[in-house]
């Protein structure tokens, strides 16, 4: 399958800290509805979903680019800032999940974020039916692509896997070693 442009659809990139690294949600999305106010609607209600078992984590900035264009213009981020709980400890700072998803024409797609404060399960997946909120931030995303955000690089509603995948990051595993 041939790669298509990074710059392929609209994107919005929401910024955030867990007090140890800064990382960006990537959500992409498209023209029909409110566009780049759903999108940031729709990265609201899923940090709302996942808060409560989320280490603190503060929004720092919102950017979006439109489709073609590789620059990226500031936006407000309107709604809260702050999210979890807790200091998160350097020991799960690589940890990351992963809601993944794959669209008609084969193309993978995910949605990474790090800051989880539940134990990694030993089959380093947790199944829909594990934990409602993770079961929550799974349907916002998907209720979302109804209303064209958390879209895939084709620009096209993904199919959501039924787990959310557990992995610790080669990067942010390196960033901890001294």
């Amino acid at each position: 399958m041939a790669p298509l442009p990074e710059n392929n659809t609209h994107r919005m990139w929401v910024e955030y800290n867990d007090g140890i690294n800064t990382h960006e949600l990537l959500v992409r999305y498209d023209d029909s509805g409110a566009g780049l106010t759903f999108a940031k609607s729709s990265a609201n209600l899923f940090f709302q979903a996942i808060s409560p078992q989320w280490y603190r984590c503060n929004i720092t900035a919102c950017r979006y680019s439109l489709a073609g264009s590789n620059v990226s213009l500031p936006t407000p981020w309107a709604a809260s800032t702050a999210f979890g709980t807790g200091v998160m400890p350097g020991s799960v700072a690589p940890r990351e999940l992963a809601w993944l998803a794959r669209d008609a024409n084969g193309r993978r797609t995910r949605w990474f974020m790090f800051g989880c404060l539940l134990e990694t399960p030993a089959t380093y997946r947790f199944a829909l039916n594990f934990n409602s909120d993770l079961a929550e931030a799974w349907g916002v995303i998907s209720d979302a692509q109804n209303g064209g955000a958390f879209l895939s690089i084709s620009g096209l509603n993904p199919e959501m896997y039924s787990y959310i995948s557990v992995n610790f990051n080669n990067y942010y595993e390196e960033k901890q070693r001294p």
